[in-house]
């Protein structure tokens, strides 16, 4: 036995003196006898470790029945935060909390709890640490800088479709007119692109991490994207009809319409289970592990994973299949052997047997009810919250909760305070519990969870994303906890007013689940003791999630960037249609119209208006993203579908916000682009249409129509692109060159044998060219029908002349009657309404340029010989009943012609003698000397001078010369029976001249001969013959 020292040596502590009234101190600490010798007193200390605990010290995910994760062990302790001399007063931290927990004020993410809760730093008062500005910006935008932009490597099908998504989704935002048809088309749009990314690039995670299996440029950009799209636009893989309930929760008698779009905590359940699953799918192996499901140590792990996955039918399942009498926590509540007896089983299954008619009238399963902020989820989680109390009530085994854990003893563990003990009298009320505690400590969480309770919520995370995302997912739209309970009356009423307001998840849910969840980060993230709580900045995926997370569009699409351009592209165009890409312009051009340039700078609208800051742009996205389609030849998708690269840049840059820089780079994109063919060149206008590219539309066709005029002989696409480039005086010209051929050789020219399908289609009945160019461009249409009239009317002419010659099949070939008489009567009118038109602009004498006729003046003289062998068949016929081929009328019209012609100017004058003599010519020297002109020059050349230089004398002998240098090129199609003076004509008028000297023939003579005819004809008419 120790002796106690003298006291005369040494000062001992001793009982300070007390007042009268001692009720009010507690009992002396002092001792009264001296502390006890190792060799007469029993140690106390454990020989083994404390008792299990109810919450499992390996509480995770585990991967089967061994040994769970240690990264989701409990911690030791957590380290005090404040130096002692800054420490607050010592009080009983857990009686505080217990008889004030209901008066507290809580934050968005304040903790209920005083402990460390998996890792989570906290001061001495229980609250977490002071927010910390985030680093992730800062490090996003380093690796942005060091990354390179990616080049073009994704699989055709995924480029073909995502340009396919995003044009249509262009095409319905200028269509939709509602907010709600905005929303709605947006989420089906990021549907289609989120299955077109997975398609590409299968999601896999990357074992016992966070971020994608492989580190994979493709599958990083589709993790990023994908969660996104979510956060800003929810949607579901398959469309799905939503609930139509009233504001007063009833439900509508109309069924709404299926949609893609769905609530975020749904939207983020599911991407969560697509794109993070850290671990095997243990659920078939628990419920189906012997003898029973409880049995495993992982048993509590899967339940509360199911439950905070929005499973809710495996979390029902496995607690009723749960086999409690096998239950292993039964060795955490002291028994010896797993499973429960007698009254313990009975009251554990009577628990389990109240919750799982809770769980299964979750509004998730019986209305597929997600909006967990509404009034369904508010009454549920209220039915939670009396389950939980009924749970305590019935757990109590005298009636009386039991003692709150105090901190001194370290050797008595309790499951319900981490890192906290228990004292003696509370242990023994912890075993006359009628419930097993574990039992009744596990299903409180498990209640807890689905009332997004945050403790409750982050203690079976498995890491930082988890648990950022389950605090953004089961939040009740709550900023703020219940209002005291002591309240006055005029306190209460004004709390009642403050609960009525609107609040901001109500009005704008997706912002305010969006700042919920960037603050779910900081206190999760912000300087955690356990390690699965931290960013690793090291991969730039991480950074990336943690930029979307944080609602850091500009820094998660600077990442992007150099995983994969074109699922940065339609991410940016997505956020340009939603409103939610910083730097974006309005859309909507109809509020550009009207001002110039100078006021849409002002506006900051226009093209020189000052850029936002910053390192990405939208337009710069798309820009580089159009160069690297331009440097494809062709994409084929799946289905064999082939687009050419320039096509899809083209269609990304009439996307740009900038419309002068667009137009500029279409411009330059199509002039670099090689229009061989019909086909190629109705792609590039389909495309330029499309996109309302009006003016550079124009300048293709009016390019690819020079190139057919000058290279081919196939005169109908060229005409038919001269007027959709509305190319007025081109279209003219080549239409007046075709006419001028015609009338030189006195036949069709091209010939019924050589005339190209699209020439006969948009002169021979019904038209089917034309009418395809009149749904095309309305104006193109009009302005080709109205300059074909002049072409059309002679092609008529000299098909009612040639009539015996045209073969049955010939487009051209009359149905009307065949008799001679009838035709010539036909052929003569048609003639006469010629004259009429090419003396249009020379009415009186005097020429009106304005006047714009289907024929020109330079026709006249030509027409006019045409009409001499009407007049010989009149005379030839005098005896004959009925024999006249022009009507009165029609010499009226002939004589004003004719002295119209005769008064007008020397020029007009001048341009119809050089085409009568060029036709005279042609008849009389078919075949003419060596010719060395190209045929493509001559043709092009007698084009353009027709068009510049009217009536000058060389410009028709030119046409002459090339029409019968093309005749005898057999490549052609020609034949001899084609060529110029072997034509099968009905009547020739250059053969009755050529009888009479016709090569001294000009154009005095031919009116003269013209005014003969018409005295003589008027003589009969009048004289009643």
């Amino acid at each position: 036995m120790v002796g106690l020292p003298d006291s005369s040596d040494h000062d001992f502590p001793s009982t300070p003196p007390r007042p009268e009234d001692s009720s009010f101190y507690p009992q002396s600490t002092t001792p009264s006898q001296p502390p006890p010798a190792w060799a007469s007193h029993v140690s106390t200390t454990p020989l083994g470790p404390p008792p299990r605990s109810s919450f499992n010290p390996g509480n995770t995910f585990s991967r089967g029945r061994g040994t769970p994760l240690k990264s989701f062990a409990l911690p030791e302790s957590s380290p005090l935060r404040e130096d002692r001399q800054d420490a607050e007063p010592d009080v009983d931290m857990d009686e505080t909390f217990m008889s004030k927990a209901p008066a507290m004020r809580r934050s968005t993410l304040a903790s209920s709890l005083n402990s460390s809760v998996r890792g989570l730093k906290r001061s001495r008062s229980g609250k977490p640490q002071p927010r910390q500005d985030s680093s992730i910006p800062t490090i996003a935008k380093s690796l942005a800088k060091q990354a390179r932009p990616a080049r073009l490597f994704e699989p055709d099908t995924l480029i073909i479709t995502s340009e396919e998504i995003i044009g249509g989704l262009e095409s319905q935002m200028q269509d939709a007119g509602a907010q709600d048809g905005l929303e709605t088309a947006l989420a089906k749009g990021c549907s289609s692109l989120a299955g077109a990314w997975v398609s590409a690039a299968a999601p896999s995670t990357k074992e016992a991490s966070v971020g994608p299996a492989k580190d994979e440029a493709l599958a990083n950009a589709s993790y990023i994207g994908s969660l996104m799209l979510q956060l800003h636009h929810p949607h579901s893989a398959k469309a799905h009809r939503p609930n139509a309930d009233s504001r007063y929760g009833r439900k509508s008698l109309i069924p709404a319409s299926p949609t893609h779009a769905t609530t975020l905590p749904r939207a983020l359940l599911d991407w969560l289970n697509t794109h993070h699953n850290p671990f095997p799918d243990d659920y078939n192996d628990i419920h189906l592990h012997q003898p029973a499901p409880s049995d495993s140590d992982s048993f509590w792990d899967v339940v509360y994973a199911t439950a905070l996955r929005g499973k809710f039918e495996r979390t029902i399942r496995l607690l009723k299949d749960a086999g409690w009498e096998h239950a292993v926590t039964a060795l955490d509540d002291g028994s010896e052997d797993p499973g429960y007896r007698g009254k313990q089983l009975d009251n554990t299954r009577l628990m389990v047997a109240r919750c799982t008619p809770i769980l299964e009238a979750c509004p998730a399963l019986t209305d597929s009810d997600w909006d967990v902020k509404g009034q369904a989820w508010s009454l549920f989680r209220q039915r939670l919250g009396r389950a939980v109390r009924e749970l305590e009530e019935f757990a109590k085994g005298d009636g009386q909760e039991p003692e709150p854990p105090q901190r001194d003893n370290i050797f008595a563990a309790s499951a319900g305070d981490f890192g906290g003990t228990m004292s003696l009298s509370a242990a023994s009320k912890r075993a006359e519990s009628k419930v097993p505690f574990t039992i009744v400590t596990n299903l409180k969480t498990l209640y807890g969870q689905i009332m997004g309770k945050i403790d409750e919520v982050i203690l079976p995370s498995q890491d930082w994303l988890e648990a950022s995302m389950y605090l953004t997912i089961w939040w009740d739209g709550e900023e703020e906890g219940p209002p005291p309970a002591a309240l006055g009356r005029s306190a209460m009423r004004k709390s009642i007013a403050q609960g009525q307001r609107a609040r901001e998840v109500d009005v704008t849910p997706l912002t305010a689940y969006r700042r919920r969840l960037t603050d779910a980060v900081a206190l999760v993230t912000d300087d955690p003791e356990d390690p699965v709580f931290q960013v690793d900045t090291t991969r730039p995926v991480l950074v990336a999630l943690a930029c979307v997370m944080e609602d850091n569009i500009e820094g998660t699409l600077a990442i992007m960037r150099s995983w994969s351009t074109t699922i940065t592209a339609a991410v940016t165009e997505v956020a340009a249609f939603g409103g939610w890409l910083p730097q974006a312009r309005p859309r909507s051009k109809e509020l550009q119209r009207g001002f110039m340039s100078e006021d849409l700078m002002v506006l900051s609208h226009g093209p020189g208006a000052v850029q936002p800051s910053g390192d990405v742009t939208r337009d710069a996205i798309l820009t580089e993203y159009a160069d690297l389609l331009a440097e494809r030849e062709t994409l084929t998708n799946r289905a064999g579908l082939v687009k050419e690269g320039w096509e899809l840049a083209v269609a990304v840059l009439g996307r740009l916000d900038d419309t002068a820089t667009a137009q500029r780079k279409i411009g330059q994109l199509l002039g670099e682009i090689d229009i061989a063919d019909d086909e190629r060149a109705e792609k590039v206008l389909g495309l330029c249409s499309e996109l309302g590219l009006a003016d550079e539309s124009r300048v293709i066709a009016e390019r690819y129509a020079d190139t057919l005029a000058s290279t081919s002989q196939s005169f109908g696409p060229a005409l038919l692109f001269y007027a959709r480039a509305h190319a007025t005086g081109k279209l003219t010209s080549t239409l007046w060159h075709l006419s001028s051929l015609s009338l030189l050789h006195s036949t069709a020219v091209p010939s019924p044998a050589t005339l190209d399908s699209t020439l006969s289609g948009l002169l021979c009945p019904p038209r089917p060219a034309l009418s395809r160019l009149a749904a095309q461009d309305p104006s193109a249409a009009t302005l080709l029908s109205k300059a074909l009239s002049g072409y059309a009317t002679l092609r008529v002419f000299y098909a009612l002349r040639d009539h015996d010659s045209l073969p049955p099949k010939s487009p051209e070939y009359s149905s009307e009657s065949s008799r001679p008489q009838a035709r010539q009567r036909s052929a003569a009118a048609i003639l006469i309404a010629a004259l009429s038109s090419a003396a249009d602009s020379i009415r009186g004498g005097l020429f009106d340029p304005s006047v714009q006729s289907a024929i020109s003046t330079d026709a006249i003289l030509v027409l006019l010989a045409e009409t001499l062998p009407f007049f010989a068949s009149s005379a030839s016929t005098e005896s004959k009943r009925n024999a006249k081929v022009f009507t009165q009328d029609h010499l009226f019209t002939l004589l004003r012609v004719v002295e119209d012609f005769t008064s007008s100017p020397s020029r007009i004058q001048a341009g119809a003698e050089a085409l009568l003599k060029a036709t005279i010519d042609a008849y009389t020297t078919p075949n003419n000397a060596k010719m060395t002109r190209s045929r493509s020059n001559l043709l092009g050349k007698s084009r353009s001078d027709l068009s510049s230089n009217s009536g000058l004398d060389g410009s028709y002998d030119m046409l002459r010369e090339s029409y019968m240098m093309v005749s005898q090129d057999s490549s052609l199609g020609g034949t001899d029976k084609n060529a110029a003076g072997k034509v099968a004509r009905g009547w020739d008028w250059r053969k009755g001249l050529s009888g009479a000297g016709g090569v001294a023939v000009k154009g005095e003579d031919v009116v003269a001969m013209v005014r003969l005819g018409i005295a003589a004809e008027m003589g009969r008419v009048w004289g009643g013959k």
